[in-house]
């Protein structure tokens, strides 16, 4: 049955209404307030809600659910409830919804924040024993890289205010929302970003709300002081309500910029890297099949003039030589042919045609079948570029997930997303672009998208290279030498399963073991044994899994996606105290194409103690193993069998018990762990480390068993249960944000937009974008354009004598050339819009043997050039 019940992100419990039925009743939510620091490419925010509890008696249990960014890896959960104030730890999932509940029972305060399983970007809060008459503080802190969103050639920070309708049931969780709705107070941002010394803010802009925008100084510094690599940002409007996400879009002067950043756990003994790669490379494009995948259902009604906007725009940048098809979904699906096409005029035409066409009318959003049958039939020898557009709404994404997974596992397929709309799921919209090799775009309200459109067409032809691998270099201080080593990631993945406690096969023997023969005989006829009572198992959730050894590099995401000139993609490296002991001094890159072996080397920059980067590579790592991905499945047995085949039944167990290590080790939640707050809270556990082979038990929580390292449970009272009460020091990130001397500060710049109680309405097309549709709009599919006055006129082309008198052809190719020189001298700020079309043009120029030396020619006979 179809569902587009809007999920509020209020604060509720379940009562009965006059018709007996149980439906949500709100509590005022008095206000929000996000605090943000950009540092670099990475955000941490502190969201913090209050609600008020004016009933005359306690309440049991309230919930709310809420969104997060996609990929966000939240960090610290705590609650002030009344008087109380309690903090959260992370703890495997089951064992935290004991303990809060166990709580609850037994009257005392608790919070349990728990991630949603059908959607990684959805989250649910459950508060336990609210006093009448009292307020309700929820405080979040979570942290992330920030998107490179392709329009802007900047970085996107995007804070999610409402959980999208979305197509499909949800059986865990009842997300319904009664009669009632919510009373908000509105959403407060503030948002401060740092970059390097030598880096400097450029713009600042909210496609979504209208801001206040400060360059010079962060909202905490002195009125009086100013440092170009600093800005702030907040709403202009007092209180906003919470119709639609907050974005901002922030260009520098260093982005696309390679970079590996090195951190030091204070406590582990572990040393993170984060590697940020932006190759730049001139590899020859590939033809390959291009299916858009566009969704029709009714949840985009709205946002279907975007969807042809964009579906033209694909369609008019098609290179000669692909096949392309359309597939239109919703409740049902059906394709504009039966297989792809070439690419020709007549194609093209009907193509653009049946766009024109397009209207939201396929019902509900039944994404996975279309995608199975665009996997089915394809051509098999080609390979295929899955382009798809749509809102992102719909439940149940691990389905897909794992689907997509699977395909571009077996076949050369790549998958891009492009999300439209301020309602998006950004964890279905990336998640397609993660398990499909490609990359996602966002498309909100007021914002342009034709840059976004040509780069992903350009990832759809680049080649596919599917063998990446990453090394670090070492330098290690030996007797007054410097010596390098190389540690390579792969090579660590290899003999990690040591020893089976089922014993239902041989496995590789631990020092511990002794033969069979050896032991004493078990009775089969023991009187004192009561046959109804089964011997008890060893405590431990995961006791009865095969020991597996952790690897020395621990990379995430294990299998390193496919890299694009113009998208940011950033590599994490968890090294562990058994690793080597040297100084890291780079990273290397390495695969190989076509068109040879391709390797990049990127210098480590030191930026001493902290646990942000640890925190986000653990969490990358977990979400590699929630989606079916991650190191467990590269790892082999000493037999060289992989784990997952050596222990099919057992493996998604394993994978679970990672991800609870990982979560609990540096406290991060996850699809299998959750935060738990309690009045009295015992002290989380994590990790100590020491470089021995003797085998020890990880007993609580999980029950975790490993082998090469000893560990023993510490205490992480004051670190992961302890306030933060700043952001990371930045010092540690290797940035001085030291203002400059007072005496000689300069006042910062401020601006804001002018307010008002309405949303800005959609800003009217500027003349050049005009002009650049018009003209785009012009060209054949072979990239020749028709001399015709439509074509004179865009280009101020007095008349086609212009032609003969300059020295051009009164013909399609002095009209290209026109064209063309119009593209790169006129429409110059809009390369990336029209770079596939002039590519085209002139291609269709040297297959006409046009000759070099016509463009002082055709700058002629535009008038405005003349000028």
């Amino acid at each position: 049955m179809t569902s587009y019940n809007m999920t509020y992100c209020g604060c509720y419990l379940p009562v009965l209404d006059q018709y007996s039925q149980t439906v949500k009743s709100y509590l005022p939510q008095i206000s929000t307030v996000a605090k943000s620091a950009i540092l670099s490419d990475i955000s941490r925010t502190t969201l913090t809600q209050t609600f008020f509890n004016g009933r005359p008696d306690p309440i049991n249990e309230v919930q709310y659910a809420f969104p997060l960014y996609d990929g966000v890896t939240v960090i610290e959960f705590s609650c002030c409830i009344g008087p109380k104030v309690i903090k959260g730890i992370v703890k495997e999932k089951e064992q935290a919804k004991t303990e809060f509940k166990e709580a609850t029972e037994r009257g005392e305060a608790a919070g349990l924040l728990e991630q949603l399983p059908a959607a990684s970007d959805c989250f649910t809060a459950f508060l336990g024993n609210i006093p009448a008459n009292e307020k309700v503080v929820v405080e979040i802190t979570y942290i992330g890289e920030l998107k490179h969103d392709s329009e802007t050639d900047g970085i996107r920070f995007t804070i999610p205010t409402i959980i999208a309708p979305r197509y499909g049931s949800l059986i865990e969780h009842s997300l319904v929302p009664g009669l009632e709705t919510p009373v908000y107070g509105g959403l407060d941002v503030i948002v401060d970003i740092t970059l390097e010394n030598d880096a400097f803010v450029k713009e600042i802009v909210s496609p979504s709300h209208q801001i206040g925008v400060t360059i010079g100084q962060i909202s905490t510094a002195s009125k009086d002081s100013m440092n170009p690599s600093q800005a702030s940002a907040k709403l202009a409007l007092e209180k906003c309500e919470l119709e639609k996400d907050f974005i901002l879009l922030v260009r520098t002067n260093v982005t696309g910029k390679p970079k590996t950043l090195l951190e030091h756990h204070p406590k582990l003994g572990y040393r993170a890297l984060m590697a940020t790669l932006v190759p730049k490379s001139n590899l020859p494009q590939i033809r390959p099949e291009i299916v858009f995948v566009i969704d029709r259902s009714g949840s985009m009604g709205g946002k279907v003039q975007s969807l042809k906007s964009a579906l033209t725009t694909f369609l008019k940048s098609l290179p000669v030589g692909v096949k392309f098809n359309i597939c239109s979904f919703g409740t049902k699906y059906s394709f504009l042919w039966k297989q792809s096409k070439s690419y020709n005029q007549s194609n093209l035409d009907h193509a653009l045609s049946f766009c024109e066409s397009i209207d939201a009318d396929f019902g509900g959003t039944e994404m996975l079948e279309p995608v199975k049958a665009t996997v089915e039939n394809r051509y098999k020898d080609m390979q295929l570029e899955v382009m798809i557009l749509t809102d992102g709404e719909i439940w149940r994404q691990n389905e897909l997930f794992d689907f997509i997974t699977e395909s571009t596992s077996q076949y050369p397929i790549r998958f891009f997303s492009l999300g439209i709309g301020v309602s998006v799921s950004h964890s279905l919209i990336e998640g397609i672009a993660r398990a499909g090799k490609g990359f996602a775009q966002l498309v909100g309200d007021n914002e342009k998208f034709d840059k976004k459109v040509v780069r992903m067409l350009k990832g759809a032809l680049s080649p596919h290279i599917d063998n990446y691998t990453l090394e670090v270099k070492y330098v290690q201080d030996t007797d007054d030498t410097d010596f390098e080593m190389v540690e390579s990631v792969t090579e660590g993945l290899q003999g990690l399963a040591t020893h089976d406690p089922t014993g239902e096969k041989t496995k590789p023997i631990t020092s511990k073991d002794t033969k069979s023969a050896d032991k004493a005989p078990i009775s089969l006829y023991n009187t004192s044994s009561n046959v109804g009572e089964p011997k008890e198992e060893p405590k431990g959730r995961y006791n009865h899994l095969p020991e597996v050894i952790l690897p020395k590099l621990l990379q995430a995401p294990q299998k390193i996606p496919p890299l694009f000139p113009f998208n940011r993609t950033s590599i994490y490296l968890l090294i562990t105290p058994e690793a080597c002991k040297g100084t890291p001094q780079s990273v290397i890159l390495k695969a190989t194409s076509d068109s040879g072996p391709l390797e990049l080397e990127i210098s480590v920059q030191d930026v001493g103690n902290g646990e942000t980067i640890h925190q986000l590579a653990a969490k990358k790592a977990v979400l590699d193993l929630e989606e079916g991905r991650g190191w467990l499945r590269e790892a082999t047995t000493k037999e060289g069998k992989k784990l997952r085949e050596a222990f099919e039944g057992r493996y998604e167990d394993m994978v679970e018990r990672e991800a609870v290590r990982l979560g609990v080790t540096f406290q991060v939640g996850g699809k299998w762990c959750s935060f738990v707050a309690l009045e009295n809270n015992k002290p989380g556990y994590a990790l100590e480390v020491h470089g021995t082979d003797e085998r020890c038990e990880f007993a609580k929580p999980g029950g975790i068993a490993v082998r090469t390292q000893q560990i023993r449970l510490i205490s992480t009272e004051g670190a992961a249960c302890a306030r933060r009460s700043n952001y990371v020091k930045h010092k540690s990130f290797g940035i001085n944000t030291v203002g400059s001397d007072p005496s000689n500060a300069v006042p910062a710049v401020c601006y804001m937009a002018k307010m008002d109680d309405s949303p800005a309405p959609p800003p009217p097309p500027s003349e050049a974008d005009s002009k650049l549709q018009q003209l785009i709009g012009l060209q054949h599919f072979d990239g020749s354009f028709t001399l015709n006055n439509n074509l004179l006129t865009l280009c101020n082309v007095q008349s086609r004598n212009e032609l003969t008198k300059f020295g051009l052809s009164e013909n399609d190719i002095g009209a290209t050339m026109i064209a063309i020189i119009f593209f790169e001298t006129m429409l110059k700020g809009d390369e990336e819009s029209w770079e596939l079309v002039v590519e085209k043009a002139r291609n269709w120029l040297n297959e006409k043997g046009v000759n070099e030396g016509w463009e002082e020619k055709a700058k002629g006979c535009i008038g405005d050039i003349r000028s």
